[in-house]
């Protein structure tokens, strides 16, 4: 199924196939690095003393003010990287829709072109085996 849908798409729209297959394997790692952000989150917020695991990669800065202010920046952090994947995705889906849509408005006029161009008796003929 893969093969006829990629003989149907021109050069044009076979790099920008693989420009969104790309971007969608992108999409799914941003989608994990989201997921896997959750459980260090909660670990911080059920632990947030200097006894955290990964305590010594933390900046100098956040730690010296107490580990309230971890919290609030880790939250921070969380909070912006959830709302740069979700503008991703977005701009994906759009992406993914403009492409989908162009295609179909391609193979609809490809498929118009070909039957206008056709002779009168092709028609006919093709009405007649459509009535028997």
């Amino acid at each position: 199924m893969i093969r006829k849908l990629w003989f149907l798409l021109n050069e044009k729209e076979k790099i920008k196939a693989i420009i969104i297959v790309i971007l969608m394997l992108l999409g799914a790692l941003i989608e994990m690095l989201g997921i896997g952000l959750i459980f260090p989150l909660f670990a911080l917020l059920m632990n947030p003393t200097p006894t955290f695991k990964y305590y010594d990669y933390i900046p100098l800065f956040m730690t010296q003010q107490g580990s309230i202010n971890l919290v609030i920046y880790s939250l921070l952090v969380f909070l912006v990287i959830y709302i740069l994947k979700t503008i991703y995705l977005l701009i994906l889906l759009w992406k993914q829709s403009y492409f989908a849509n162009k295609f179909y408005e391609n193979i609809s006029n490809r498929l118009f072109s070909y039957y206008i161009s056709q002779k009168y008796k092709f028609h006919l003929e093709l009405f007649i085996l459509k009535c028997v």
